[in-house]
C-alpha cells in the first residue's frame, strides 16, 4: 500500500471471517487505515453476510504486526454495549491516538471483536502502514 501524500492517508485494508459454512461469500470484513492528519485508525466493519453480526468497535485494538507492540486499546475505557449490524450493512469508528503516544511507524494491524451465531471471534484487518 501507497501513503497518498497529499492527504496523508492510507488506502483501506480489509480481513475476511468466513461465515460458518465456510463460503466466501458469506463473510464479515474490517477495514482499517491510518488518518496522519487527525492522528486516528479509522474502522470500518462490513457484514457480507446472511447473519446479523454483534458488534461494540470501541475496544478494538491495534498492534503492531512484528513486534505485537499496542497502540491503541489496552488502556481504554468503553461502554460495552453490543451493537447489531444487519447483513449489508457496514459500520464506521475512529480510533484516536492519544497526543502522547510515540507513532511508530510501522505495519500494523486492528483487532476487533464481533459476535457471530452467540459465538465471540476475532475479525482482523490486513495490515496498514504509519509512515
Amino acid at each position: 500500500m501507497k501513503p497518498l501524500a497529499f492527504l496523508f492517508a492510507l488506502t483501506l485494508s480489509a480481513c475476511q471471517l468466513l461465515g460458518p459454512d465456510g463460503s466466501a461469500s458469506d463473510r464479515v470484513v474490517l477495514e482499517a487505515s491510518f488518518d496522519a492528519i487527525n492522528r486516528e485508525v479509522d474502522l470500518r466493519l462490513i457484514n457480507r453476510s446472511s447473519f446479523e453480526v454483534g458488534y461494540n468497535l470501541c475496544p478494538t485494538s491495534v498492534r503492531e504486526t512484528t513486534t505485537d507492540r499496542s497502540l491503541y486499546g489496552e488502556d481504554v475505557i468503553c461502554t460495552m454495549e453490543l451493537r447489531l449490524l444487519r447483513p449489508g450493512q457496514s459500520a464506521d469508528g475512529r480510533l484516536p491516538i492519544d497526543a502522547d503516544s510515540a507513532l511508530v511507524p510501522g505495519s500494523y494491524r486492528a483487532h476487533a471483536r464481533v459476535s457471530v451465531n452467540e459465538e465471540s471471534r476475532i475479525v482482523t484487518s490486513d495490515p496498514f502502514t504509519i509512515p
